[in-house]
């Protein structure tokens, strides 16, 4: 997940295209490899997993968590800076710790609090540097020029949300579902 997003800021970059149209590609192209791969993985151990209920909800909020997380990194591409989109984006790790912490699921060691700590620090910097940017002279540069804007960094950060229930989800999806098919799943989604 995190190379495959990672690879996403300079494709759109390059390209020179509207984020979602990449988007649009990348799913297209992982399901050129991933269709027939899911076919000969069901053909011979069957859909391990989709068959019950439970397991197919879960299996779909799994893609739904992805798709929002990879759609917010897109849509923060084109709404604000690259660095921006990027450094909220990667503050998954973060939202789970404090998540673990909140639901009393796990413990969670002091020094994993410092690390939520800093990049929540990251992220509000990251936040306040952009109000400061006048609504004239994100619309004089546009955004996807590289200026940073308060609502596309909004957006990413709510992204880094879904992004973490996406690997805390996927993480005990992945034990009852084959990965082709939650691949497939997910870029169908």
């Amino acid at each position: 997940a995190i190379v495959s997003l990672s690879a996403m800021g300079t494709m759109v970059t390059l390209e020179r295209s509207k984020p979602f149209t990449q988007s649009s590609w990348r799913a297209q192209s992982v399901l050129l490899v991933s269709v027939p791969w899911a076919a000969a993985r069901a053909k011979k151990q069957g859909l391990r997993g989709f068959r019950e209920k439970n397991t197919r909800r879960r299996a779909l909020l799994v893609a739904l968590c992805w798709s929002g997380w990879f759609l917010t990194l897109f849509y923060g591409l084109d709404t604000t800076s690259i660095a921006h989109a990027y450094m909220l984006t990667n503050t998954t790790s973060a939202v789970i710790v404090a998540y673990k912490a909140l639901t009393a699921r796990q413990s969670v060691p002091r020094s994993h609090f410092v690390g939520v700590a800093l990049a929540m620090a990251g992220a509000g910097v990251v936040m306040w540097q952009s109000s400061f940017q006048s609504s004239g002279d994100a619309k004089k540069n546009g955004a996807s020029s590289g200026a940073a804007t308060v609502a596309g960094d909004a957006v990413v950060a709510a992204g880094a949300v879904s992004g973490a229930a996406f690997l805390l989800l996927a993480k005990t999806t992945r034990e009852e579902v084959e990965l082709s098919l939650l691949l497939v799943l997910q870029m169908l989604v």
